[in-house]
C-alpha cells in the first residue's frame, strides 16, 4: 500500500472511530462514502478502507439495502459484551497479580486514582475517562500477554461505546471512582479474591448504567 494513502487511511479510521466511540455519529447512523468524502474532504478509496477496518472493529455494520451503518447493540448484545469483558479483565488482573511486577502494578493505579480523583474535582470529563480507561488497561499491561490483549480489544471497543455514554453524568463518574478506589484498597492489602469479587460487583454496575442508558433511548 502506497504509504500516503495509508497515512489518511489511518487518520480517517482514527476520526471515525472516535466518533462513533463518543456518539458524535449514534447508533445506527448510516455511513455513506459521499457523505464522508464532503465532511474530510478526501478520496473514496482511503475512506472505503478505514470503513473496512471499522467494520472488522465491530463497530460498523454492513445491511444489506442500506449499506454501512454503526452498529447498533441489544440488551442481549449488551449482556455479552459485559459478561465477556469481566472475563477478560479479571484474567488479566489475575495475570498481573502473579507477575513479578506486582509492585508496579499496584503502584501504577495508585498514580492513575490520583490522577483522576484532581480530574473529577476539576471537571475534565474527558481526562477523567481516558484515566478510567487506564485503570482498567494497567491490568493487560502488566499481565504482558499479547494474544489476551488481542482477544479483548474488539469487544472493550464496544463496551466503549457505552461506557463514555453513562460517564458523562457525575454521578456515575464519582460512583465509577469510588469502585476503582475499592479495587486498589484490597491489592494493596494482598486480598486479590476480595479484589477480583469488587471488580465483578463493578462491572455489574457497569452493566446497569449501560441498561439504563440503552432503555431511555
Amino acid at each position: 500500500m502506497n504509504e500516503n494513502i495509508k497515512t489518511v487511511t489511518e487518520q480517517i479510521y482514527s476520526v471515525i472511530k472516535q466518533d462513533i466511540l463518543s456518539q458524535k455519529l449514534l447508533p445506527g447512523e448510516k455511513l455513506t462514502t459521499k457523505a464522508l468524502q464532503d465532511k474530510l474532504g478526501v478520496s473514496s478509496t482511503p475512506i472505503r478502507e478505514a470503513l473496512t477496518h471499522l467494520q472488522q472493529d465491530g463497530l460498523i455494520e454492513y445491511q444489506p439495502n442500506i449499506g454501512m451503518r454503526v452498529v447498533k447493540l441489544s440488551r442481549k448484545d449488551l449482556e455479552d459484551i459485559f459478561s465477556l469483558m469481566i472475563e477478560f479483565d479479571v484474567v488479566a488482573m489475575r495475570f498481573s497479580c502473579r507477575s513479578g511486577s506486582r509492585k508496579d502494578l499496584v503502584e501504577a493505579l495508585r498514580q492513575v486514582q490520583l490522577q483522576a480523583a484532581r480530574s473529577l474535582e476539576d471537571g475534565d470529563v474527558e481526562q477523567w475517562e481516558a484515566l478510567s480507561d487506564d485503570f482498567h488497561l494497567a491490568f493487560y499491561r502488566f499481565a504482558d500477554n499479547s494474544r489476551l490483549n488481542i482477544a479483548a480489544e474488539r469487544t472493550r471497543m464496544q463496551f466503549t461505546i457505552f461506557s463514555n455514554a453513562y460517564q458523562r453524568d457525575e454521578e456515575n463518574r464519582r460512583e465509577i471512582q469510588g469502585e476503582h478506589d475499592q479495587i486498589l484498597r484490597y491489592l494493596e492489602a494482598g486480598d486479590d479474591k476480595a479484589a477480583e469479587d469488587a471488580l465483578r460487583s463493578h462491572s455489574a454496575a457497569s452493566l446497569t448504567k449501560a441498561l439504563e442508558l440503552l432503555n431511555d433511548k
